[in-house]
C-alpha cells in the first residue's frame, strides 16, 4: 500500500495531469476555425498571465517548485497547441504563414503590410490578410508565454529552452564563432554573427517559416531573410555562395530546409555565414536586430 506521503504525491501529480487534460480537451476541438485560433489567443493570455502571479514566498520550498511545475505543466500544454496550429494541422487547412505561391524570382509583387509576406494579386492579399493578423497575434502571444516559462524555469534552477521549437542550426557542418556584437567594422557597428565554415558547407533553415526576401545585396552577396512561423523571428543569411533551387521570396521551409551553401560574396574575407537576428519582428526590421551569439551555441554548441 502506498505511504502517506506516497498518496500524497500521486494526488498531486494527478492533479497536473488533470489541469493539462482540461487544456488539452479545449484547446483542440477550437484550433480547427478562425474564432478557434481566437481563442486559444485569449487561453495563452490567460495562461501567462498565471505564469506572471507572483508566488507566497512563505511557501516551503518543496510546495514553491510543486506550484512552479503545475504552471510549467499548463504552458507546455498550451505551447504544444499552438505549435500544432501554427504547423498547419488544422486551421481551415492553410498553414500558417505558408500559403504563398511559388512565384518568379524577377516579379514585382505587393506585401503584406507590417508582415513582409508576397502574393501575386490582389485576392491572394485579401485570401491571407486576415489569416496573416491572427498568426501575428498568435505569434506575439506565444512569444510572451514563452518569456514567462523561462521566467519560471530559473526559479527553480531550470535553463531557458532557445531550442524548444525543433530549431536546427543555421550552418549544417563544422563551424566556428564568437560574439562579435558591436564589434567595429569601420563604417558601422557588427550587428551579427560571424559563423566561420569551409566553402560550400551547407546551410539550412533555423525554424520552419517562409523566405520574404532573396536575392544579391552589394554588401551581404547572395541572402535571404527567412521569418519563424510560431515565434516571429527574421533570420538574415549573407554572403552565401548561391541559393539552393526554389529558394525564393514566398518559398515555404522547415527547420532544417536547405537554403543555399557558405561563400565569400558581397563584401567577405573569409567564407562565412554571416546571421542576423530579429527576434518576434515579425517582417524585416533592420533597426530590431539583436544578438543571436547565445541562441547560436544553444543551437550548434
Amino acid at each position: 500500500m502506498p505511504t502517506d506521503e506516497g498518496l500524497i504525491i500521486l494526488m498531486r501529480r494527478l492533479l497536473v495531469a488533470a489541469l493539462v487534460l482540461v487544456v488539452l480537451g479545449t484547446a483542440y476541438p477550437a484550433a480547427a476555425s478562425s474564432g478557434g485560433q481566437t481563442d486559444l489567443i485569449n487561453r495563452i493570455d490567460r495562461v501567462t498571465a498565471v505564469a506572471r502571479r507572483p508566488l507566497d514566498p512563505q511557501l516551503s520550498p518543496e510546495a514553491f517548485r510543486e506550484r512552479v511545475e503545475r504552471r510549467l505543466a499548463l504552458i507546455d500544454a498550451v505551447l504544444a497547441d499552438a505549435r500544432m496550429v501554427a504547423e498547419g494541422e488544422v486551421q481551415e487547412g492553410i498553414p500558417i504563414l505558408a500559403r504563398v505561391p511559388a512565384l518568379p524570382a524577377d516579379e514585382v509583387f505587393s506585401e503584406i503590410p507590417g508582415v513582409g509576406l508576397v502574393a501575386d494579386d490582389g485576392a491572394g492579399l485579401a485570401e491571407l490578410q486576415g489569416h496573416i493578423d491572427r498568426s501575428t497575434h498568435l505569434r506575439a502571444a506565444v512569444r510572451e508565454l514563452r518569456v514567462a516559462r523561462d521566467a519560471l524555469r530559473l526559479e527553480i534552477g531550470l535553463i531557458a529552452l532557445y531550442d524548444d521549437l525543433g530549431r536546427s542550426c543555421p550552418v549544417a557542418g563544422p563551424v566556428r564563432f564568437e560574439d562579435t556584437w558591436g564589434a567595429d567594422r569601420g563604417w558601422r557597428g557588427h550587428k551579427g554573427v560571424d559563423m566561420v565554415a569551409d566553402d560550400g558547407t551547407p546551410l539550412v533553415a533555423v525554424e520552419r517559416g517562409v523566405v520574404v526576401q532573396a536575392g544579391w545585396h552589394w554588401a551581404g552577396g547572395n541572402g535571404l531573410y527567412v521569418i519563424g512561423d510560431l515565434t516571429g523571428d527574421v533570420f538574415y543569411y549573407a554572403h552565401l555562395s548561391d541559393l539552393a533551387d526554389g529558394i525564393r521570396a514566398g518559398t515555404p521551409v522547415e527547420a532544417g530546409t536547405l537554403l543555399g551553401w557558405v561563400g565569400t560574396t558581397g563584401n567577405a574575407d573569409i567564407p562565412h555565414l554571416h546571421l542576423g537576428w530579429m527576434p518576434g519582428t515579425g517582417k524585416v526590421d533592420l533597426a530590431h536586430l539583436d544578438n543571436a551569439y547565445e541562441l547560436m551555441v544553444s543551437l550548434c554548441g
